[in-house]
């Protein structure tokens, strides 16, 4: 199985468009607090829950099974 000349191009403009949003907003984050409380407009713990939620993956999960 191989990417075509299609393939590349939507996955160069999801990168660009990654990318962009990421450079658009870097000017209203300045610090880890703005970026963890989203600028103070949520409360902490659902901020906190939604990152620890992302960073958890599949293999972890299996992994805590194991223990």
């Amino acid at each position: 199985m191989t990417l075509s000349t299609v393939d590349y191009l939507i996955l160069v403009l999801y990168f660009g468009f990654v990318i962009g949003i990421g450079w658009f907003l870097k000017k209203k984050v300045s610090t880890s607090e703005d970026f963890l409380t989203s600028g103070h407009s949520m409360p902490l713990w659902i901020t906190s829950l939604a990152f620890l939620a992302a960073n958890m993956g599949a293999l972890e999960m299996i992994g805590m099974c194991g223990l």
